[in-house]
């Protein structure tokens, strides 16, 4: 009976620590040397693919766990992310990636790997005007809306 006990504790003791190094994540450093467009980074999403995306001082990142694809503004390419300065990533409801630099605002298309500008309507009802402020903040707030914040216009 004692032997059945001790051969029970030492089969609970080996799942425990096969457990515990399961769930135990390989962290590792990714930075310049792997590709990294900056190392000074200032917003981390992943995507419903499972990419992950870096904001930099010096562009977006996306990462697919062996290297970087990384996309910059290009001066008077309409189809470039606006700003180099990432501040905020996310995605809203169908699965668009929204970035906001300090020039606005950007939707990423990946069909065609290119972005688009977005134009927004104020309260007093003006014509859509082209977001060219600072954005802080971006939050999906149900299917259809998204709440965009801006360092001047609120």
């Amino acid at each position: 009976m004692r032997g059945l006990k001790i051969i029970l504790f030492l089969n609970i003791f080996l799942i425990t620590l096969q457990c515990a190094a399961a769930e135990d994540p390989a962290v590792r450093y990714i930075g310049i040397e792997q590709g990294l467009s900056n190392n000074a980074v200032t917003s981390i999403f992943q995507d419903h693919y499972g990419f992950m995306w870096f904001g930099t001082y010096d562009g977006l990142n996306r990462y697919d766990g062996y290297g970087f694809k990384i996309f910059r503004s290009f001066i008077n390419d309409s189809t470039s992310i606006n700003d180099n300065h990432i501040s905020v990533i996310t995605e809203d409801a169908n699965h668009r990636l929204w970035i906001g630099s300090e020039k606005g605002l950007n939707i990423y298309n990946p069909v065609k790997s290119n972005f688009y500008s977005t134009t927004y309507k104020s309260w007093s009802g003006a014509s859509p005007q082209p977001l060219l402020e600072v954005v802080r903040a971006i939050q999906k707030i149900n299917a259809n809306d998204m709440l965009v914040g801006t360092l001047q216009k609120g």
